[in-house]
Protein backbone atom coordinates (compact mmCIF):
# COMPACT_ATOMS: atom_id res chain seq x y z
CA UNK A 1 0.00 0.00 0.00
CA UNK A 2 1.60 3.72 -0.72
CA UNK A 3 1.34 6.04 1.79
CA UNK A 4 2.50 8.65 -0.21
CA UNK A 5 -0.83 10.47 -1.81
CA UNK A 6 1.23 11.79 -4.15
CA UNK A 7 1.71 8.47 -5.51
CA UNK A 8 -0.32 5.92 -7.36
CA UNK A 9 0.10 1.87 -6.97
CA UNK A 10 -0.45 -0.45 -9.43
CA UNK A 11 -0.26 -4.25 -8.57
CA UNK A 12 1.75 -6.70 -10.51
CA UNK A 13 2.13 -10.50 -10.90
CA UNK A 14 4.73 -10.77 -8.50
CA UNK A 15 5.47 -7.08 -6.80
CA UNK A 16 3.33 -4.08 -5.84
CA UNK A 17 4.86 -1.23 -7.93
CA UNK A 18 3.92 2.21 -6.64
CA UNK A 19 4.74 5.59 -9.27
CA UNK A 20 3.50 9.35 -9.18
CA UNK A 21 0.46 10.43 -10.08
CA UNK A 22 0.25 12.28 -13.37
CA UNK A 23 -0.97 15.61 -12.62
CA UNK A 24 1.14 17.33 -15.35
CA UNK A 25 2.94 19.30 -12.03
CA UNK A 26 0.06 21.07 -10.99
CA UNK A 27 -1.05 19.04 -7.52
CA UNK A 28 1.35 17.00 -5.33
CA UNK A 29 -2.00 15.32 -4.29
CA UNK A 30 -4.06 11.99 -5.70
CA UNK A 31 -6.27 9.08 -4.71
CA UNK A 32 -6.63 5.67 -6.19
CA UNK A 33 -10.18 5.12 -7.63
CA UNK A 34 -10.81 1.70 -8.72
CA UNK A 35 -13.83 2.78 -11.19
CA UNK A 36 -11.68 5.31 -12.86
CA UNK A 37 -9.25 2.89 -13.49
CA UNK A 38 -11.56 0.32 -15.13
CA UNK A 39 -13.02 2.78 -17.04
CA UNK A 40 -9.44 3.69 -17.76
CA UNK A 41 -9.86 7.45 -17.65
CA UNK A 42 -6.60 8.27 -16.45
CA UNK A 43 -3.51 8.93 -17.77
CA UNK A 44 -0.21 7.96 -16.48
CA UNK A 45 3.42 8.84 -16.90
CA UNK A 46 3.94 7.42 -19.60
CA UNK A 47 0.43 8.30 -21.34
CA UNK A 48 -1.20 5.68 -21.24
CA UNK A 49 -4.69 5.73 -19.89
CA UNK A 50 -4.32 3.02 -17.28
CA UNK A 51 -3.15 2.94 -13.00
CA UNK A 52 -6.94 4.97 -11.69
CA UNK A 53 -5.19 7.97 -9.94
CA UNK A 54 -7.44 10.72 -9.45
CA UNK A 55 -5.68 14.01 -9.09
CA UNK A 56 -7.02 17.08 -6.07
CA UNK A 57 -6.39 20.31 -5.31
CA UNK A 58 -5.51 21.37 -9.38
CA UNK A 59 -3.84 24.51 -9.64
CA UNK A 60 -3.09 27.15 -12.38
CA UNK A 61 -6.74 27.84 -13.19
CA UNK A 62 -6.58 23.63 -14.04
CA UNK A 63 -9.17 21.25 -12.84
CA UNK A 64 -10.16 17.23 -13.65
CA UNK A 65 -8.61 14.03 -13.49
CA UNK A 66 -5.15 14.91 -14.23
CA UNK A 67 -5.48 18.47 -14.08
CA UNK A 68 -5.90 18.26 -17.51
CA UNK A 69 -8.63 20.69 -18.12
CA UNK A 70 -9.28 24.27 -18.26
CA UNK A 71 -11.70 25.39 -15.19
CA UNK A 72 -14.67 27.61 -16.14
CA UNK A 73 -13.58 31.18 -18.26
CA UNK A 74 -10.66 29.82 -19.46
CA UNK A 75 -9.22 27.66 -22.41
CA UNK A 76 -6.08 26.36 -23.90
CA UNK A 77 -4.81 28.00 -27.00
CA UNK A 78 -4.23 25.94 -29.89
CA UNK A 79 -0.53 24.16 -29.58
CA UNK A 80 -0.27 24.86 -26.19
CA UNK A 81 0.79 21.20 -24.57
CA UNK A 82 0.01 20.49 -20.84
CA UNK A 83 2.93 20.41 -20.10
CA UNK A 84 3.56 24.26 -20.30
CA UNK A 85 3.55 25.62 -16.92
CA UNK A 86 0.78 28.01 -17.63
CA UNK A 87 -1.45 26.01 -20.68
CA UNK A 88 -4.95 27.32 -19.22
CA UNK A 89 -5.76 31.62 -20.62
CA UNK A 90 -8.50 33.77 -19.60
CA UNK A 91 -11.63 34.12 -22.06
CA UNK A 92 -11.78 37.64 -23.40
CA UNK A 93 -15.52 37.98 -23.43
CA UNK A 94 -18.30 40.70 -23.19
CA UNK A 95 -19.96 40.18 -19.97
CA UNK A 96 -23.32 41.69 -21.45
CA UNK A 97 -23.81 39.55 -24.00
CA UNK A 98 -21.24 36.71 -23.47
CA UNK A 99 -21.56 33.74 -20.71
CA UNK A 100 -17.72 33.56 -19.98
CA UNK A 101 -17.40 30.35 -21.05
CA UNK A 102 -15.15 30.17 -24.32
CA UNK A 103 -14.59 27.48 -26.95
CA UNK A 104 -10.81 25.27 -26.51
CA UNK A 105 -8.21 26.75 -28.89
CA UNK A 106 -10.12 29.18 -30.36
CA UNK A 107 -11.19 31.69 -27.52
CA UNK A 108 -14.23 31.89 -29.05
CA UNK A 109 -16.89 33.43 -26.72
CA UNK A 110 -19.75 31.58 -26.38
CA UNK A 111 -22.92 33.76 -26.37
CA UNK A 112 -25.86 34.13 -23.65
CA UNK A 113 -29.44 32.29 -24.54
CA UNK A 114 -31.01 35.88 -26.65
CA UNK A 115 -27.98 36.01 -28.58
CA UNK A 116 -26.45 34.73 -31.87
CA UNK A 117 -23.91 34.88 -34.66
CA UNK A 118 -20.72 35.04 -34.58
CA UNK A 119 -20.28 38.00 -32.94
CA UNK A 120 -23.34 37.49 -30.96
CA UNK A 121 -24.82 40.88 -32.09
CA UNK A 122 -27.85 39.52 -33.30
CA UNK A 123 -31.28 38.32 -31.60
CA UNK A 124 -31.43 34.66 -31.00
CA UNK A 125 -35.51 32.94 -31.75
CA UNK A 126 -37.81 34.26 -29.39
CA UNK A 127 -35.93 37.81 -28.64
CA UNK A 128 -36.32 40.87 -30.09
CA UNK A 129 -35.14 44.30 -30.90
CA UNK A 130 -30.90 44.11 -30.89
CA UNK A 131 -28.78 45.05 -29.25
CA UNK A 132 -30.78 44.83 -26.12
CA UNK A 133 -32.62 41.09 -27.90
CA UNK A 134 -35.41 41.10 -25.15
CA UNK A 135 -37.23 38.25 -24.75
CA UNK A 136 -40.58 37.57 -27.79
CA UNK A 137 -44.14 37.99 -25.45
CA UNK A 138 -45.04 35.26 -27.76
CA UNK A 139 -43.92 31.79 -27.62
CA UNK A 140 -41.65 31.01 -29.87
CA UNK A 141 -42.11 27.22 -30.16
CA UNK A 142 -45.98 27.71 -30.53
CA UNK A 143 -45.88 30.76 -32.56
CA UNK A 144 -46.50 30.99 -36.22
CA UNK A 145 -43.65 32.40 -38.26
CA UNK A 146 -41.22 35.19 -36.55
CA UNK A 147 -44.41 37.22 -34.98
CA UNK A 148 -42.99 37.74 -31.69
CA UNK A 149 -45.40 39.98 -29.91
CA UNK A 150 -49.08 40.00 -30.11
CA UNK A 151 -51.29 41.68 -33.12
CA UNK A 152 -54.53 42.84 -31.21
CA UNK A 153 -53.88 41.14 -27.98
CA UNK A 154 -53.09 37.85 -29.69
CA UNK A 155 -50.44 36.12 -31.08
CA UNK A 156 -50.83 33.18 -34.15
CA UNK A 157 -50.35 29.84 -32.39
CA UNK A 158 -49.46 26.79 -34.34
CA UNK A 159 -52.17 24.00 -34.18
CA UNK A 160 -52.34 22.70 -30.42
CA UNK A 161 -51.24 25.66 -29.14
CA UNK A 162 -53.15 27.97 -26.98
CA UNK A 163 -53.30 31.18 -24.70
CA UNK A 164 -52.75 34.89 -25.87
CA UNK A 165 -48.95 34.19 -26.04
CA UNK A 166 -49.39 30.25 -27.62
CA UNK A 167 -47.42 29.33 -24.49
CA UNK A 168 -49.68 26.81 -23.27
CA UNK A 169 -51.41 24.10 -25.02
CA UNK A 170 -55.09 24.16 -26.57
CA UNK A 171 -57.97 22.11 -25.51
CA UNK A 172 -57.70 18.27 -26.66
CA UNK A 173 -53.56 18.97 -26.45
CA UNK A 174 -50.75 18.36 -23.97
CA UNK A 175 -46.95 19.32 -23.35
CA UNK A 176 -45.69 22.11 -24.42
CA UNK A 177 -42.41 20.59 -24.43
CA UNK A 178 -43.04 18.22 -26.51
CA UNK A 179 -45.04 20.51 -29.56
CA UNK A 180 -48.82 20.11 -27.98
CA UNK A 181 -49.29 17.10 -29.05
CA UNK A 182 -53.15 15.53 -29.05
CA UNK A 183 -54.36 14.11 -25.86
CA UNK A 184 -55.17 10.41 -25.98
CA UNK A 185 -58.24 9.81 -24.05
CA UNK A 186 -60.42 6.36 -24.31
CA UNK A 187 -63.76 6.87 -25.36
CA UNK A 188 -65.17 4.79 -23.17
CA UNK A 189 -63.52 5.51 -19.78
CA UNK A 190 -62.95 9.38 -20.36
CA UNK A 191 -65.34 11.86 -19.98
CA UNK A 192 -64.59 14.00 -22.76
CA UNK A 193 -61.41 13.80 -25.06
CA UNK A 194 -59.98 16.99 -23.17
CA UNK A 195 -56.80 16.70 -20.86
CA UNK A 196 -53.89 18.24 -18.57
CA UNK A 197 -52.34 20.57 -20.79
CA UNK A 198 -49.37 20.20 -18.02
CA UNK A 199 -49.65 16.20 -17.60
CA UNK A 200 -51.74 14.91 -20.67
CA UNK A 201 -54.14 13.11 -17.74
CA UNK A 202 -57.57 12.61 -19.80
CA UNK A 203 -60.71 13.02 -16.77
CA UNK A 204 -61.82 9.68 -15.93
CA UNK A 205 -65.55 8.00 -15.46
CA UNK A 206 -66.19 6.71 -12.21
CA UNK A 207 -64.49 3.44 -11.87
CA UNK A 208 -61.66 3.99 -14.46
CA UNK A 209 -58.04 5.20 -14.24
CA UNK A 210 -54.59 5.75 -16.18
CA UNK A 211 -53.23 8.78 -18.32
CA UNK A 212 -56.09 7.59 -20.82
CA UNK A 213 -58.83 6.36 -18.72
CA UNK A 214 -58.40 3.40 -20.52
CA UNK A 215 -57.66 1.00 -17.31
CA UNK A 216 -60.24 -0.01 -14.51
CA UNK A 217 -59.61 1.68 -10.83
CA UNK A 218 -58.32 -0.87 -8.17
CA UNK A 219 -61.47 -2.52 -7.26
CA UNK A 220 -62.45 -2.91 -10.31
CA UNK A 221 -62.49 -5.23 -13.44
CA UNK A 222 -63.47 -6.47 -16.71
CA UNK A 223 -63.67 -4.35 -20.35
CA UNK A 224 -66.50 -2.31 -18.81
CA UNK A 225 -65.06 -1.93 -15.47
CA UNK A 226 -67.48 -3.62 -13.10
CA UNK A 227 -67.39 -3.42 -9.28
CA UNK A 228 -64.99 -6.17 -7.77
CA UNK A 229 -67.89 -6.60 -4.99
CA UNK A 230 -65.03 -8.49 -2.94
CA UNK A 231 -66.00 -9.57 0.63
CA UNK A 232 -63.25 -7.15 2.72
CA UNK A 233 -63.18 -9.90 5.66
CA UNK A 234 -61.16 -12.09 2.79
CA UNK A 235 -60.20 -10.07 0.48
CA UNK A 236 -56.38 -8.19 0.27
CA UNK A 237 -56.81 -4.74 -0.05
CA UNK A 238 -60.53 -5.40 -1.62
CA UNK A 239 -58.93 -5.90 -4.81
CA UNK A 240 -59.19 -8.27 -7.89
CA UNK A 241 -58.33 -9.58 -10.70
CA UNK A 242 -58.91 -6.55 -13.57
CA UNK A 243 -59.57 -9.13 -16.54
CA UNK A 244 -61.67 -12.01 -14.39
CA UNK A 245 -62.64 -10.06 -11.30
CA UNK A 246 -61.37 -12.98 -9.51
CA UNK A 247 -61.22 -11.81 -5.69
CA UNK A 248 -57.53 -11.86 -4.11
CA UNK A 249 -58.06 -13.95 -1.13
CA UNK A 250 -56.45 -13.44 1.99
CA UNK A 251 -54.88 -16.96 3.19
CA UNK A 252 -57.57 -18.62 4.35
CA UNK A 253 -60.48 -17.82 2.40
CA UNK A 254 -61.69 -18.73 -1.02
CA UNK A 255 -64.89 -17.81 -3.30
CA UNK A 256 -64.76 -15.86 -6.23
CA UNK A 257 -65.71 -12.75 -3.85
CA UNK A 258 -63.60 -14.47 -1.00
CA UNK A 259 -66.48 -15.00 1.05
CA UNK A 260 -66.18 -18.17 2.52
CA UNK A 261 -63.53 -20.63 4.14
CA UNK A 262 -61.00 -22.30 1.97
CA UNK A 263 -60.22 -25.88 1.97
CA UNK A 264 -58.64 -26.95 5.65
CA UNK A 265 -60.26 -23.65 7.10
CA UNK A 266 -63.25 -22.56 8.97
CA UNK A 267 -65.07 -20.16 10.91
CA UNK A 268 -66.04 -17.77 8.16
CA UNK A 269 -65.73 -14.61 8.49
CA UNK A 270 -62.84 -15.28 10.71
CA UNK A 271 -61.21 -18.31 8.79
CA UNK A 272 -59.07 -20.51 11.20
CA UNK A 273 -57.12 -23.43 10.11
CA UNK A 274 -58.98 -26.80 11.14
CA UNK A 275 -55.56 -28.06 11.99
CA UNK A 276 -57.05 -31.90 11.74
CA UNK A 277 -53.85 -33.21 12.68
CA UNK A 278 -54.90 -35.63 15.61
CA UNK A 279 -54.28 -39.40 15.65
CA UNK A 280 -57.84 -39.90 15.19
CA UNK A 281 -58.40 -37.57 12.03
CA UNK A 282 -59.90 -39.37 8.33
CA UNK A 283 -59.46 -35.83 6.59
CA UNK A 284 -57.44 -32.88 6.38
CA UNK A 285 -60.89 -31.32 5.95
CA UNK A 286 -62.83 -30.04 9.01
CA UNK A 287 -67.17 -28.62 9.32
CA UNK A 288 -67.11 -25.17 7.95
CA UNK A 289 -68.84 -23.67 10.61
CA UNK A 290 -67.87 -25.70 14.16
CA UNK A 291 -64.21 -26.80 13.08
CA UNK A 292 -64.99 -30.16 13.60
CA UNK A 293 -62.47 -32.56 12.11
CA UNK A 294 -63.99 -36.64 11.37
CA UNK A 295 -62.92 -38.95 13.65
CA UNK A 296 -62.24 -42.61 13.38
CA UNK A 297 -65.32 -43.90 15.50
CA UNK A 298 -62.53 -44.39 18.87
CA UNK A 299 -61.71 -40.81 18.65
CA UNK A 300 -63.06 -37.42 19.65
CA UNK A 301 -62.27 -34.06 20.44
CA UNK A 302 -62.30 -31.01 17.69
CA UNK A 303 -59.27 -32.06 16.26
CA UNK A 304 -59.54 -35.73 16.88
CA UNK A 305 -57.07 -35.47 19.61
CA UNK A 306 -58.61 -37.45 22.13
CA UNK A 307 -60.24 -40.86 22.82
CA UNK A 308 -63.62 -41.46 22.49
CA UNK A 309 -66.10 -42.76 25.45
CA UNK A 310 -65.35 -46.20 26.19
CA UNK A 311 -61.75 -46.53 24.58
CA UNK A 312 -58.52 -45.10 26.34
CA UNK A 313 -54.95 -44.79 25.70
CA UNK A 314 -54.34 -41.80 23.05
CA UNK A 315 -53.43 -42.22 20.48
CA UNK A 316 -54.28 -45.86 20.11
CA UNK A 317 -57.94 -45.60 21.68
CA UNK A 318 -58.33 -48.91 22.62
CA UNK A 319 -61.62 -50.42 23.64
CA UNK A 320 -62.68 -50.17 27.30
CA UNK A 321 -64.86 -53.43 26.76
CA UNK A 322 -66.67 -52.87 30.00
CA UNK A 323 -69.26 -55.84 31.49
CA UNK A 324 -72.35 -53.61 31.04
CA UNK A 325 -73.77 -55.12 33.88
CA UNK A 326 -71.17 -54.95 36.19
CA UNK A 327 -70.22 -50.94 35.12
CA UNK A 328 -71.53 -47.49 35.47
CA UNK A 329 -71.65 -47.56 31.99
CA UNK A 330 -69.06 -47.85 29.27
CA UNK A 331 -66.34 -45.18 29.91
CA UNK A 332 -62.75 -46.27 31.79
CA UNK A 333 -60.17 -43.93 32.87
CA UNK A 334 -56.56 -43.71 31.09
CA UNK A 335 -55.14 -47.25 32.27
CA UNK A 336 -58.27 -48.98 30.85
CA UNK A 337 -59.86 -49.43 34.38
CA UNK A 338 -63.89 -49.08 33.94
CA UNK A 339 -65.84 -47.74 36.86
CA UNK A 340 -67.17 -50.34 38.73
CA UNK A 341 -70.89 -51.07 40.35
CA UNK A 342 -70.55 -51.56 44.11
CA UNK A 343 -70.46 -55.06 43.93
CA UNK A 344 -68.31 -55.72 40.89
CA UNK A 345 -64.39 -55.76 40.53
CA UNK A 346 -61.67 -56.07 38.19
CA UNK A 347 -60.16 -53.81 34.81
CA UNK A 348 -63.67 -54.51 32.78
CA UNK A 349 -65.44 -55.04 36.15
CA UNK A 350 -66.51 -58.48 35.10
CA UNK A 351 -65.64 -60.54 38.49
CA UNK A 352 -68.26 -59.80 41.60
CA UNK A 353 -66.49 -58.70 44.64
CA UNK A 354 -65.69 -61.17 47.64
CA UNK A 355 -69.04 -62.16 48.97
CA UNK A 356 -71.43 -61.09 45.79
CA UNK A 357 -71.93 -64.37 43.64
CA UNK A 358 -73.96 -65.74 40.87
CA UNK A 359 -72.22 -63.70 37.71
CA UNK A 360 -72.85 -61.65 36.30
CA UNK A 361 -75.78 -60.67 38.50
CA UNK A 362 -73.26 -60.68 41.20
CA UNK A 363 -75.61 -60.85 44.27
CA UNK A 364 -75.44 -60.11 47.79
CA UNK A 365 -75.25 -63.54 50.05
CA UNK A 366 -78.20 -62.31 52.46
CA UNK A 367 -80.58 -65.50 52.09
CA UNK A 368 -83.67 -65.39 54.50
CA UNK A 369 -82.91 -67.74 57.49
CA UNK A 370 -86.62 -68.57 57.79
CA UNK A 371 -86.84 -69.80 53.99
CA UNK A 372 -83.29 -71.40 53.38
CA UNK A 373 -82.88 -75.29 53.87
CA UNK A 374 -81.53 -76.31 57.07
CA UNK A 375 -78.54 -77.82 55.64
CA UNK A 376 -77.83 -74.93 53.55
CA UNK A 377 -73.77 -74.03 53.77
CA UNK A 378 -73.34 -70.54 52.17
CA UNK A 379 -74.07 -69.29 48.64
CA UNK A 380 -70.46 -70.77 47.54
CA UNK A 381 -72.24 -74.11 47.67
CA UNK A 382 -74.85 -73.92 45.41
CA UNK A 383 -75.89 -74.93 41.51
CA UNK A 384 -74.40 -72.14 39.14
CA UNK A 385 -76.60 -69.24 38.40
CA UNK A 386 -78.57 -69.80 41.57
CA UNK A 387 -78.13 -68.08 45.20
CA UNK A 388 -79.66 -69.69 47.90
CA UNK A 389 -81.64 -73.09 48.36
CA UNK A 390 -84.94 -72.45 49.09
CA UNK A 391 -86.99 -74.99 51.72
CA UNK A 392 -90.05 -76.84 50.21
CA UNK A 393 -92.58 -73.88 50.54
CA UNK A 394 -90.71 -71.13 49.82
CA UNK A 395 -89.46 -68.98 46.96
CA UNK A 396 -87.79 -65.78 45.93
CA UNK A 397 -84.12 -65.20 45.06
CA UNK A 398 -82.98 -65.24 48.90
CA UNK A 399 -85.89 -67.23 49.63
CA UNK A 400 -87.86 -64.70 51.74
CA UNK A 401 -91.51 -65.64 49.83
CA UNK A 402 -94.02 -68.55 50.65
CA UNK A 403 -95.42 -69.80 47.33
CA UNK A 404 -98.92 -69.85 46.55
CA UNK A 405 -101.19 -71.43 48.76
CA UNK A 406 -98.61 -70.96 51.43
CA UNK A 407 -97.78 -68.06 54.08
CA UNK A 408 -96.35 -67.11 57.51
CA UNK A 409 -92.57 -67.68 57.07
CA UNK A 410 -90.91 -68.78 60.00
CA UNK A 411 -87.85 -70.43 60.76
CA UNK A 412 -89.90 -73.09 63.09
CA UNK A 413 -92.56 -74.37 59.94
CA UNK A 414 -91.03 -77.58 58.56
CA UNK A 415 -91.31 -76.43 54.53
CA UNK A 416 -90.87 -72.95 55.89
CA UNK A 417 -94.82 -71.50 55.43
CA UNK A 418 -97.86 -73.03 56.49
CA UNK A 419 -100.73 -73.63 53.76
CA UNK A 420 -103.43 -70.96 53.48
CA UNK A 421 -106.13 -73.62 53.91
CA UNK A 422 -108.98 -71.60 52.29
CA UNK A 423 -112.52 -72.97 52.50
CA UNK A 424 -112.95 -72.36 48.33
CA UNK A 425 -116.82 -72.78 49.22
CA UNK A 426 -116.26 -68.83 50.53
CA UNK A 427 -113.31 -67.68 48.44
CA UNK A 428 -113.80 -65.58 45.15
CA UNK A 429 -113.23 -68.17 42.27
CA UNK A 430 -113.02 -70.95 44.72
CA UNK A 431 -109.27 -69.86 44.89
CA UNK A 432 -106.92 -71.12 47.74
CA UNK A 433 -105.09 -68.20 48.01
CA UNK A 434 -104.03 -66.08 50.93
CA UNK A 435 -102.17 -62.72 51.90
CA UNK A 436 -98.64 -64.54 52.36
CA UNK A 437 -98.42 -62.61 55.83
CA UNK A 438 -101.84 -62.40 57.22
CA UNK A 439 -102.96 -65.75 55.93
CA UNK A 440 -106.51 -63.79 54.91
CA UNK A 441 -108.07 -66.01 52.27
CA UNK A 442 -109.82 -63.64 49.36
CA UNK A 443 -114.03 -63.91 50.60
CA UNK A 444 -117.06 -63.88 48.68
CA UNK A 445 -119.37 -60.97 50.01
CA UNK A 446 -121.09 -62.73 52.32
CA UNK A 447 -118.52 -64.94 53.43
CA UNK A 448 -116.06 -64.39 56.53
CA UNK A 449 -113.02 -65.29 58.52
CA UNK A 450 -109.43 -65.70 57.47
CA UNK A 451 -110.52 -69.04 55.99
CA UNK A 452 -113.85 -67.74 54.89
CA UNK A 453 -115.33 -70.55 56.52
CA UNK A 454 -117.65 -68.37 58.35
CA UNK A 455 -121.50 -66.38 57.01
CA UNK A 456 -120.86 -62.70 57.39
Amino acid sequence: MCLDRSKKCTALPIILHCEACNCFGRSNECYYDEQVDLNKQSVDSKGNYEGGGVCVNCRDNTEGINCNKCSYGYYRPEGVTWDEPQPCKACDCDPDKHTGSCAEETGKCECQARFVGENCDQCAPGYYDPPECKPCECFVNGTVGDVCLPENGQCPCKPGFGGTFCDTCADGFTNVTAGCVECVCDSTGSEHSNCSAATGQCECKPAYAGLSCDKCQVGYYGDDCKFCNCDPMGTEGGVCDQTTGQCLCKEGFAGDKCDRCDIAYYGYPNCKQCSCDGAGTTSPECDSTSGQCPCSGNFTGRTCDKCAAGFYNYPECRGCECLVSGAKGQTCDSNGQCYCKGNFEGERCDRCKPNFYNSPICEECNCNPSGVTRDFQGCDKVSPGELCSCRKHVTGGICDQCKPPFWDLQYHHEDGCRSCECNTNGTISGLNTCDLKTGQCMCKKNADGRRCDQCA
